[in-house]
């Protein structure tokens, strides 16, 4: 079996360091239908963001039962994709351990999908809004609700 998570991540003011806020929102597979969880943190950068996307995805299919199946990340983010194909990481690097660690260490095979990002694929877009929204929002807890 398969496992198809869609991620995203957002940051508002990212140039700004005193003033970043980060949001980050991931889809993953519950009993047939779908679950769009998301949270926000404050000072995080874009990249982290879409990074901390992927590893909630991943803690989540853990979690239910799904370790050591084979896993699609679908994702807008180029960065995500080249930290675990191969690129040179030069910042995030203890975040990006970590994540691979996990890969590792629940034997995933991990493919990845680039989505053109505002593209029109609906749930990329949907990561893309409740990443926003958790900005909006601020919630600090990560937030879940049931999609179909």
């Amino acid at each position: 079996m398969n496992v198809e998570i869609f991620t995203d991540g957002a940051c508002s003011n990212n140039q700004i360091p005193s003033l970043r806020e980060g949001g980050f929102a991931y889809i993953v597979p519950a009993n047939g239908k779908f679950m769009v969880m998301y949270k926000y943190e404050k000072g995080a950068t874009n990249n982290q963001m879409e990074l901390k996307a992927f590893l909630g995805a991943l803690e989540y299919i853990i979690t239910n039962g799904y370790g050591g199946c084979p896993v699609t990340l679908h994702t807008d983010s180029t960065y995500v994709i080249g930290c675990f194909s191969g690129n040179k990481v030069k910042k995030n690097q203890d975040l990006v351990r970590h994540i691979a660690d996990i890969i590792a260490r629940h034997k995933f095979s991990v493919s990845y999908n680039y989505v053109r990002g505002h593209n029109g694929h609906r749930f990329n877009e949907l990561c893309d809004t409740f990443a926003k929204q958790a900005i909006a929002e601020k919630n600090t807890e990560v937030k879940s609700l049931i999609i179909e």
